[in-house]
């Protein structure tokens, strides 16, 4: 049998655009009203996401502040999922000396059999510290962390 051809299908009329505060993102709106500024340059950071794929801790945010004037400055700041900066801003030094501690006060809880539970860790660390988290350190704090960690749990420096 052969087949009739259909009719061509009328043409939709074309939609309004939709109100403004439905086309841009509630998150990105309160992003644009923080002025977060870049660490390593102080110019203006912009919220993002991480590309599909791309490395990141599973209780990490997908979200971020990156400096304007990429590739020029890569400076970051971390966010949660409401687009809240996360921490405080660090240049590229005090993001290494961060990076430094973190894998030294890991070393707690992380690894099988550790000295710690991660709470455990984290409440020594504020005892010990007066801060709870490392992204709060600037680089001198973070030398004194790894430190008190060398001397407190006699671990080895690496």
């Amino acid at each position: 049998k052969a087949r009739t051809p259909s009719p061509p299908r009328p043409q939709r009329p074309a939609r309004a655009a939709p109100p403004l505060e439905k086309m841009i993102d509630p998150v990105l709106l309160k992003a644009e009203e923080r002025k977060v500024l870049c660490p390593d340059c102080g110019a203006r950071m912009t919220l993002r996401a991480r590309k599909q794929g791309q490395s990141f801790k599973q209780e990490q945010s997908r979200l971020f502040y990156g400096c304007s004037t990429f590739p020029k400055c890569s400076g970051t700041v971390p966010s949660d999922d409401a687009g809240e900066p996360q921490g405080t801003p660090a240049s590229a030094e005090t993001k290494k000396a961060r990076i430094r501690a973190h894998a030294t006060f890991d070393r707690l809880w992380k690894n099988p059999g550790g000295r710690m539970s991660r709470s455990e860790a984290y409440a020594w660390m504020k005892e010990r510290t007066g801060f709870e988290h490392i992204a709060d350190m600037d680089e001198a704090q973070c030398e004194d962390l790894v430190a008190a960690l060398l001397v407190d749990f006699d671990l080895e420096a690496e």
